[in-house]
């Protein structure tokens, strides 16, 4: 339950604080899972889709589970539904025939043109609500402190340069598939 956080102590608040982080992701888990249903795409369809159409070439199975954050049974499960409507194929690998490799058809790459589009044009979570360059810049500054503490805390990353991590982040969000060819040691 959040609560008003005037006389707790700094653990208190601290816990308060990441209750309101860990509700802001379910509000956006929640938003962005709604705005799917419009094209009857779930969360992972969605990932598993787009990363296919940044990535812009086929991409194994296992690169597919690594980027949705899937097991493979999982992943299989979703990859059959995206060849039923269409907006992927599946082929294998001419140099190993164990390889499943999978490709966003054109269908699927103008389904996510369509996505962004109609994203691009709604409300950006709230952040439009911000009514002055001195608040956003205030917000960058908290969510930059945010991550530098996460990216020390976190013993599987590799890298604890701040800048670093936001050029990998922004790196990922381009192509999350050829992020992980690239960085596959630390995928492992």
């Amino acid at each position: 339950m959040i609560s008003q956080t005037e006389g707790l102590s700094t653990q208190q608040r601290a816990q308060c604080l990441f209750e309101q982080f860990m509700l802001l992701i379910w509000f956006a888990f929640r938003n962005l899972t709604q705005k799917l249903q419009k094209y009857c795409l779930t969360h992972p369809q969605f990932i598993t889709l787009v990363s296919l159409v940044q990535h812009g070439q086929p991409a194994s199975m296992r690169q597919l589970a690594t980027v949705a954050l899937q097991d493979a049974p999982t992943l299989t499960g979703i990859v059959n539904r995206l060849v039923k409507m269409d907006v992927v194929r599946r082929t294998r690998s001419r140099d190993d025939r164990r390889v499943v490799l999978v490709e966003a058809t054109p269908k699927g790459a103008e389904l996510i043109r369509s996505i962004q589009h109609n994203f691009r044009r709604e409300r950006s979570f709230g952040f439009a609500e911000f009514n002055s360059e001195e608040q956003l810049l205030k917000l960058e500054q908290f969510l930059n402190h945010v991550l530098a503490i996460q990216v020390e805390v976190n013993e599987n990353f590799p890298v604890k340069d701040v800048a670093v991590a936001k050029e990998w982040l922004a790196e990922f969000a381009g192509d999350p598939l050829e992020f992980i060819k690239t960085h596959e040691l630390i995928f492992k």
